[in-house]
């Protein structure tokens, strides 16, 4: 039986949007990179849904995933130990329409948020090292192992 493989995840920089300081990761299904103008589309679409006031700390992350069927939109905010998620469904035009509200993220982009959630936990519910966390980033190599430790 062949073994579970993580996609190609790669991490795009920081983006200030908002007063939140937001890291920027896309996956790929194909393994190929993913293009500017669609990261860009991802990062105005997310200053239309973060709430007005940033909670301290003011940190988030964005996750676009071209997967096999669409392109997936998840837009997340830390509001001290909650994550709050806004998830979109779209295509390469950059055109994104809220995905219906029972979904919240796929296997692939639940390694992201598991690293976010771990990330957020250990420096800044744990230190206050919101430096900490937004140099604290993922990425992973098309094909790459999943491991539980």
């Amino acid at each position: 039986m062949p073994s579970f493989a993580l996609r190609r995840t790669d991490f795009h920089g920081l983006r200030d949007v908002g007063g939140r300081h937001l890291k920027v990761y896309t996956i790929s299904a194909d393994g190929n990179p993913t293009g500017e103008a669609l990261l860009e589309s991802a990062v105005g679409i997310a200053s239309t849904v973060l709430p007005d006031a940033p909670a301290p700390g003011g940190c988030g992350f964005v996750i676009v995933h071209r997967g096999e069927d669409s392109t997936w939109l998840l837009v997340h905010w830390w509001d001290g130990d909650i994550l709050c998620q806004r998830l979109f469904r779209g295509g390469e035009g950059g055109e994104f329409v809220p995905a219906q509200p029972e979904l919240f993220a796929c296997v692939w982009e639940l390694h992201v948020i598991d690293h976010e959630r771990r990330s957020w936990a250990v420096h800044v519910l744990g230190t206050g090292d919101v430096d900490g966390y937004l140099g604290d980033t993922l990425t992973v190599p098309a094909g790459a192992e999943l491991t539980t430790g």
